[in-house]
């Protein structure tokens, strides 16, 4: 205690240099979301869909998830998106990334590609805009299975690549160079490589970043894959995080903090749950779900089988290996406590009952606990208000099994 009588906590402190990777993200951000070069053909893509074939065609590429959830913090945009989605008949059981596609003026590609899995509802938002905008002809539904132990899973992906790119080579007008597609393998295995050493650092070392910024990072979802651009984003970071790791050896142990792993994705509209977890609650988010690499690396003498594997390997196409890899990763990253926001508050099939009841009978049987966060990543107006509660309940629950208190780790006088 302090002389005031108020307990003395350790607060979790990170190396505060603001890192180049940054703003090499910032700055790619908004030449993929918002170039103006007509010269490349304009391809709207879901977040599956492997981008390593669309850089490797010289495309310009609009991921619309993406691209509606850049609006999150602007509420007034969100909500006349919304309202503008109503009009036409999509209400709340339907995703708010997809109402937010339906209400936006979206520039008009020249192809969309989308995947049925894991997301069928998504599917046909997109099949319902290509015919909107008057390209019903120019959108490709590629057939991913829901499990990646179907039977010639990787096979029926492959195909439905290749399929992929013969369209797009017919409306382009352009055949795609099989030297480029190679080349945007290896730079997708070197980007890949670092992405697993940054996660290696970050599993076996002191909090080094707050994961409340890195949850906004994302890269499995990333449409840098196959750049030169993404090689060195990802090797920038690596240089950064072995910098805060000597910072962070020298203050802390590895067991010296609580350490989180989030899954899914967060509210893209405000981070006030977040900061509530890690600044208010001291409780440090050591890992995002949405920055772990579990697939094998490319062939790039094989890369239409080689992507559909990663496809199939990434994990969110199949809960039951999405699932295994957060088994996997509890002792690697010695986590204490796991959770997951279910947008729309579990309607959502990434982030919904059946994957909550998995998750944690899995975990259960590891003996960590699950927080559930319900609410939703674009549509504020949803947002439980019991939501601060459930964390500080979950938080005291972890300080009382490792500090042998309600309120965190004091310091040793």
């Amino acid at each position: 205690l302090t002389d005031s009588g108020d307990l003395d906590l350790v607060k979790v402190e990170y190396e505060p240099t603001r890192g180049k990777s940054v703003l090499l993200r910032i700055k790619a951000t908004k030449h993929d979301f918002f170039s103006t070069d007509t010269s490349k053909p304009l391809v709207w893509r879901n977040l599956f869909f492997p981008t390593e074939i669309l850089n490797a065609m010289d495309c310009r590429i609009r991921t619309l998830e993406t691209y509606a959830a850049l609006f999150g913090r602007r509420a007034d945009k969100v909500k006349e998106a919304l309202g503008r989605a109503a009009q036409k008949g999509f209400d709340g059981q339907t995703c708010s990334f997809l109402r937010m596609l339906e209400g936006m003026d979206l520039e008009k590609p020249d192809f969309a590609v989308s995947t049925v899995q894991p997301c069928q509802q998504g599917e046909r938002v997109f099949a319902d805009l290509a015919r909107e905008y008057g390209i019903p002809d120019k959108f490709y539904s590629l057939q991913t299975p829901s499990s990646s132990n179907f039977r010639n899973a990787i096979e029926t992906v492959a195909d439905g690549l290749q399929e992929a790119v013969s369209l797009m080579e017919k409306a382009f007008g352009r055949k795609m160079d099989p030297a480029r597609l190679e080349e945007a393998c290896v730079l997708s295995n070197e980007a890949a490589d670092y992405a697993r050493k940054c996660t290696h650092l970050r599993f076996t070392s002191p909090p080094l970043v707050r994961g409340s910024e890195a949850i906004y990072n994302a890269i499995v979802f990333s449409q840098l894959w196959g750049t030169r651009e993404f090689v060195e984003i990802q090797k920038c970071q690596y240089e950064e995080l072995l910098a805060k790791k000597a910072w962070a050896d020298k203050r802390y142990s590895i067991d010296d903090t609580h350490r989180l792993l989030w899954l899914h994705l967060p509210p893209f509209y405000d981070t006030k749950h977040l900061d509530f977890i890690e600044k208010v609650c001291n409780a440090p988010i050591v890992f995002e779900e949405t920055n772990f690499v579990g697939w094998e690396n490319l062939d790039p003498k094989d890369p239409y089988r080689s992507l559909a594997r990663k496809l199939l390997q990434s994990g969110f196409l199949d809960p039951q290996l999405r699932v295994e890899y957060v088994r996997r990763a509890i002792p690697e990253g010695k986590f204490n406590g796991v959770i997951v926001y279910t947008h729309g508050c579990g309607r959502c099939s990434l982030a919904g009952r059946a994957l909550s009841k998995h998750l944690r009978e899995t975990l259960d049987a590891e003996g960590v606990p699950l927080l559930t966060l319900e609410g939703d990543c674009m549509d504020a107006s949803i947002d439980p208000c019991s939501t601060t509660t459930k964390i500080a309940s979950f938080i005291e629950s972890l300080n009382l099994n490792r500090y042998g208190n309600i309120f965190g780790r004091t310091k040793k006088k």
